[in-house]
């Protein structure tokens, strides 16, 4: 008689268990893969630009047409996709000029022939140039509701900020 109470009660506490692994909460998290190709082209705008900007200065030329070609080259190269935005601030303590590229799709267009349809997102990109906001010895910056603040020394200063949004998630570089 004992033992058929343990064998009840060994059968209580294997059900007990089953029915609470099964019951017991699953938290599962995940998270995109970083896109190291973003962080690694601002780094590379940022050191390009710096080249141009020094090579602008040594050789007398205009520097915002240097600063234009650059931001036409890498404005394509980061818009792909998705929208985003790119700022150059550059000159010394006492103007800065802005010149912001900011991408955003416009919608896509497709052509389908029976099979299934091919569609293609077509983004514009809007150039606008203007004087930096400089407060003290500090350029301010705003982009979509974000406010970048750049300390300015003497000399030539040059600073880059590129937002791209991805994934319902905002990549933001500054340099």
């Amino acid at each position: 008689m004992n033992k058929r109470g343990q064998f009840f009660l060994i059968a209580a506490l294997i059900i007990a268990g089953i029915v609470l692994s099964l019951a017991a909460i699953y938290n599962f998290t995940s998270s995109r893969e970083e896109d190291t190709q973003f962080y690694d082209l601002s780094s590379e705008i940022g050191f390009e630009g710096n080249k141009v900007l020094e090579h602008g200065v040594y050789s007398s030329q205009e520097i915002d047409l240097l600063i234009r070609q650059i931001g036409n080259v890498y404005s394509e190269a980061i818009s792909e996709q998705s929208n985003s935005t790119i700022v150059f601030l550059y000159g010394d303590i006492d103007s800065m000029t802005q010149l912001t590229y900011e991408t955003k799709s416009q919608g896509s267009i497709g052509i389908g022939t029976g099979g299934e349809p091919q569609e293609k997102a077509v983004y514009t990109t809007q150039v606008i140039t203007g004087p930096a906001n400089i407060e003290g010895n500090k350029v301010k910056i705003n982009i979509a509701d974000e406010t970048y603040e750049f300390e300015l020394k003497s000399g030539e200063n040059f600073f880059i900020i590129i937002q791209k949004e991805k994934f319902d998630e905002k990549l933001v570089a500054a340099r």
